[in-house]
């Protein structure tokens, strides 16, 4: 009688730090961030990127390499939106793709919202007095 014997091999990769909801005025810069955990062998390799899911029709596009940078050092992605605008409203999320033992497979983090908000023109007044007024 002959016996095979499978070997499992398991991989412990994925998100470890998610991205987090973040709320950001018209015109500033929004930062979100996520931590990819990192292969540990040489020749396997990871990829991340992030995509933007509609809050009003649930759809799902990637955001451009170019707003991302990813640290393959530390395992740190970030997402930069520059001068963020009532279109930017959505939720966000991180993906890991990974290359590992010839196999390729993906894990998302859990979706971080970013709220933008305007400003109306008698708050940009208020705000400015604020900043400029140093009499007090």
């Amino acid at each position: 009688m002959t016996y095979s014997v499978a070997t499992v091999t398991t991989y412990d990769l994925g998100i470890e730090t998610d991205p987090v909801s973040s709320a950001y005025l018209v015109g500033e810069t929004a930062e979100l961030s996520c931590k990819v955990a990192l292969p540990e062998n040489n020749t396997d390799t990871v990829s991340v990127s992030w995509a933007k899911q509609s809050y009003w029709s649930g759809g799902e596009t990637d955001v451009p390499d170019d707003m991302t940078f990813f640290n393959g050092t530390s395992g740190i992605s970030t997402l930069t939106l520059n001068s963020v605008s009532m279109s930017d409203v959505a939720k966000y999320l991180c993906r890991a793709t990974y290359h590992v033992d010839g196999k390729t497979f993906s894990k998302d983090s859990l979706k971080a919202k970013l709220f933008v908000r305007e400003i109306s023109e008698k708050r940009k007044k208020y705000r400015l007095r604020l900043c400029v007024d140093t009499t007090a």
